[in-house]
């Protein structure tokens, strides 16, 4: 039976007792294995809608401010875990406060492929992979635990290089959740705490069990404590790695842009933009040279292309504003055009 908000209500007014009893330690160290903040936490509800007769899943967050808010505790914990007819499902942050994690989850939901072979090779690289969820043709969820807490930017960049080098789709959903559009940021997400009642309509009140223990509470909880965490150094790395790539492939494409806005303005009406992409972005910070309060000197690519600035000294890029630059080869303020110095930085990238 599915119970809305206020069915819960008085259920809780009872006070019904729960009929199993999970020692205080067991709580205590899987609060530890998954909270990553306990100051930022979400419910699941269900609301009924009468025009179609039914119930719709939502989540309601919880966050300081909020009317009678309490941070996630162990009896926030306890009801998500007990057998009840409450069934309050908890979903989590994926982040702490400084935007880390302590784990990585992939969801594969229903006949999405690629879960075998993930795990098996998240395990030929050393790691630990543990499946929850799965039921029926649905895979579940892949966790990994860390032994310290690891940059969500650097575990959405590992997620990305690990799905493209196996062969999957790059759209399995994963935790902490990043924007493809945006790799230099990451998202506030959450995901479903294992072990509690999925309420949603049409789940049938499955539990999210982990695979390789019983279906016992009990022992549920003593086989996620044992689960070995995992050094993230490697992992690190490969997220490290795919993010210098990802920086260039970005790079290459702001330049290639900036040249087509060049070459078009041109085309239209005789005049060139100055103002067309950043070079403090472009050039290391060992390649420019301060030359004033305002101004840096570096060697112009397009002057390189044909043998010249042998001084290195040719273009100047503003320190406050890298879409002003101009070349000077020759001294007279004459030097190459802004077209023709991105194409260059283009070829060369």
């Amino acid at each position: 039976m599915q119970l809305g908000f206020e069915q819960k209500r008085a259920v809780r007014e009872k006070e019904e007792k729960h009929t199993v009893d999970i020692p205080l330690s067991l709580l205590s160290l899987f609060f530890e294995r998954f909270i990553n903040t306990p100051f930022l936490w979400s419910h699941q509800l269900l609301i009924w809608q009468p025009k179609k007769q039914t119930h719709r899943l939502t989540y309601c967050r919880k966050k300081p401010g909020h009317k009678d808010y309490k941070p996630l505790g162990l009896a926030h914990i306890r009801r998500h875990i007990l057998p009840s007819a409450v069934s309050d499902t908890l979903s989590i942050a994926a982040l702490d406060e400084v935007f880390c994690c302590k784990w990585c989850c992939w969801d594969f939901d229903a006949n999405e492929p690629g879960g075998e072979e993930l795990v098996s090779a998240l395990k030929e690289l050393g790691l630990n992979p543990v499946r929850e969820g799965g039921r029926g043709e649905r895979f579940g969820h892949v966790w990994l635990f860390f032994s310290e807490p690891v940059p969500a930017l650097e575990l959405a960049a590992f997620s990305r290089a690990f799905l493209a080098f196996l062969g999957l789709n790059p759209a399995i959903e994963f935790f902490p959740k990043q924007s493809p559009k945006e790799r230099n940021k990451i998202g506030l997400s959450s995901v479903r705490l294992p072990l509690g009642i999925h309420n949603k309509p049409g789940a049938g009140g499955v539990r999210g069990w982990f695979e390789d223990a019983p279906q016992d509470i009990t022992a549920q909880l003593d086989y996620i404590n044992r689960q070995p965490y995992d050094a993230p150094q490697t992992l690190k790395k490969i997220g490290q790695m795919q993010q210098a790539i990802e920086y260039k492939e970005d790079q290459r494409r702001a330049l290639q842009e900036a040249q087509q806005r060049a070459e078009r303005a041109a085309q239209n009406d005789g005049k060139e933009p100055v103002e067309l992409i950043d070079l403090l972005t472009v050039f290391e910070e060992h390649e420019l040279t301060a030359i004033s309060a305002d101004w840096y000197s570096t060697r112009c690519p397009a002057c390189a292309v044909e043998g010249k600035d042998t001084a290195g000294d040719n273009l100047n890029i503003n320190k406050h504003n890298g879409k002003w630059f101009k070349c000077w080869e020759g001294g007279d303020g004459h030097g190459h055009s802004s077209a023709e110095i991105i194409r260059a930085l283009v070829t060369s990238a």
